[in-house]
Formats: C-alpha cells, sequence, structure tokens
C-alpha cells in the first residue's frame, strides 16, 4: 500500500474541520452550562423568586424582542423602498426567532435571515442579504450607544473603565452618518452599484434617527430582563449599575462561539458585577436571561415556523414575480 492510499484525503479533513466548526459553539454551550448548573448546586433560590417580576419580564421581551423588532426591520425593509407589510414582517420575524435559535453565530443566522426575507419579500439574493447586514448594522450601533453612555455610569476603579471603550464606540457609531462616502465609492463599482440598494438611496436623517433609537430600544431588552431577574432573586442592585456593564457583556456574547450567547454571557456578567453581586446570584440571573430572552421568544415563534418552512425553497434563481418586484423597487429607489 504507498504512502498516498494511507494518508487522509484533503476533501475528508476539509469535512471533518467544518464538522467541527459547527459543533464547537454546541459544545462550548454544553460544557459552560453544565459547569454553571454543578456550580449552582440546585435550585434552592428558586424558590424564593418573585414570579411576578418574571411575568414582567416576560412581557417586556415579547414587546421588544417580537413587537418593536418586527417594526425595526419593517422600517429598514420601507426605508430601503420595499413595500412591505407589517403583519408578513412580523410573520417572517416570530419564525425566524425560532428557526435560528440553535443557529450559532452571526454569520449564519444573517443567512437564514436571508433566506427567509428574500422568499417573503420575493427579492433579489443581493438585496435581501443587503436588508439583513442593515438591519443588523443598525442593531450593533444601538448596542455601542449603550456601551458608550452606560461607561459614564461606571466607577473609576471598574474593570471596564478604559478610556477606549467610549472612544471606540463612538467611532463605530460615526460610520452611521457617512453614508455619503459609501455611496461615492460604491458608484465606482457599476457591478455593486446597480445590485445594490443602499447606495441608490438617501434615508433622511429623522428616519435614521427613529431607527437608530429603535435598535437601541431593542438592545436594551437584556439590560432590563437582567436587572428585573436580580431584583426577582432578592438584590438591590440599581438599575444604573446593571446599565453601566451589561452591554459590554452582550457584546462579548456575539462572538460565535456558543448558541445565541448561552454560557458565555453569564459568567461575563458575574465577573463585571462581581463588585455588586455574588456569583452565583448572577449567574442565576444570567440563566433567568437566556430563559426570558431567547428561549420563550423561540417558543412563541414556533406558530408561525410551519408558515415560514413551507416559505423557504433551496437557494436558487428568483421566480418571474420576484424578478418583477425587484426591477420595480430597483426602479423606484433610483428615481
Amino acid at each position: 500500500m504507498d504512502e498516498a492510499s494511507q494518508s487522509p484525503r484533503p476533501g475528508r479533513i476539509r469535512r471533518t474541520l467544518a464538522f467541527a466548526a459547527r459543533a464547537l459553539p454546541y459544545c462550548v454551550s454544553l460544557v459552560m452550562l453544565t459547569a454553571i448548573f454543578q456550580y449552582l448546586d440546585g435550585f434552592g433560590e428558586l424558590t424564593r423568586t418573585r414570579w411576578e417580576l418574571i411575568a414582567i419580564a416576560l412581557l417586556i421581551s415579547g414587546l421588544l424582542n417580537i413587537g418593536l423588532a418586527s417594526f425595526k426591520l419593517w422600517l429598514v425593509l420601507r426605508s430601503l423602498g420595499i413595500p412591505a407589510s407589517p403583519r408578513r414582517t412580523l410573520r417572517l420575524v416570530l419564525g425566524l426567532l425560532s428557526l435560528t435559535f440553535f443557529v450559532p453565530g452571526q454569520p449564519l443566522q444573517m443567512l437564514v435571515y436571508g433566506m427567509g426575507l428574500r422568499e417573503s419579500e420575493k427579492l433579489e439574493t443581493t438585496a435581501a442579504f443587503e436588508v439583513v447586514v442593515y438591519d443588523r448594522y443598525i442593531s450593533l450601533l444601538g448596542l455601542l450607544v449603550l456601551i458608550g453612555t452606560g461607561w459614564f455610569l461606571l466607577p473609576p476603579d471598574h474593570v471596564l473603565a478604559m478610556t477606549w471603550i467610549p472612544i471606540v464606540a463612538l467611532l463605530g457609531l460615526a460610520t452611521y452618518w457617512m453614508g455619503g462616502l459609501g455611496r461615492a465609492i460604491v458608484q465606482r463599482l457599476p457591478r455593486l452599484r446597480d445590485r445594490l440598494l443602499l447606495p441608490n438611496r438617501t434615508i433622511p436623517i429623522q428616519r435614521k434617527l427613529v431607527l437608530l433609537a429603535t435598535a437601541v430600544l431593542c438592545q436594551s431588552s437584556d439590560i432590563v430582563i437582567m436587572w428585573l431577574a436580580l431584583m426577582a432573586l432578592g438584590t438591590d442592585l440599581p438599575f444604573r449599575t446593571v446599565y453601566a456593564v451589561f452591554p459590554v457583556a452582550m457584546l462579548l456574547s456575539l462572538m460565535p462561539l456558543s448558541i445565541s450567547g448561552m454560557g458565555i454571557r453569564e459568567p461575563l456578567g458575574a465577573v463585571f458585577l462581581a463588585t455588586w453581586v455574588a456569583a452565583d446570584t448572577t449567574l442565576r440571573s444570567g440563566l433567568i436571561v437566556d430563559a426570558v430572552e431567547y428561549v420563550f421568544p423561540a417558543l412563541v415563534g414556533l406558530v408561525a415556523l410551519p408558515s415560514l418552512l413551507k416559505t423557504l425553497r433551496p437557494l436558487r434563481g428568483l421566480t418571474s414575480t420576484g424578478d418583477q418586484r425587484w426591477k420595480s423597487i430597483r426602479y423606484h429607489s433610483k428615481g
């Protein structure tokens, strides 16, 4: 037997590495959550939980993660000249919350969102992903606003009291007002210019401010739920303290190392809140955030999941209806 036949095939190695990359977030979340549950050693504290505050948290989660998030996506679509229906957008967001719950990392989630949006609104694939990228970009800007403003509420000796944090947040936010520069660059690239929506539209300042404010409110959901969870477990921590430190934990949990940040967000919150709250209480609060902010919307989204799965089709060429609608949208956006 020659040496070549004994060595692994390159294709098999690539498939193994791809499988390991996909499995890593699931393994990280499972290992971290198992370690957290073992550290907490039971659920005795749940008997002392103020469940009325958990009920309020569930209500807020539904309003912001489903209602306001759907309104934000609808507003993005309308801002790009796509005549979307609020009801159809709500149904799409509901189904995608359930479908993407176990999808690790923002890139893969954006892929699923793009496919769903493409089929729901009969868009060209490029335009659908452009909408998704822009929507996630605005969400990131909303988080940067919370990080930048929360930094000023930190005590000077806190681990996050580093001057470069608000500077980076401000620089990231500044990109929102550089649309003219981006359009000037894209106008020199005909292939992009003729396929993208943003370079051919000027979004008014008032609409951009509304979009940003909506994103800030959506992103603040995690902060409010974390504060309510801490209160429900018996702490008396001011809201401004959670507002100061938790957005950074939210940003770091976006790294594609776990499922929806579970297993990463909890220890980060425990580290950043260690000055005020015991670690076991913070970890329990983080698990409540997982359940209220991510599991609960995914369960509610199950009502729209069957219709979304019927809508989704394998990625292929646009239907004739989609082509005609896309051409109409692109024509009006240039006008």
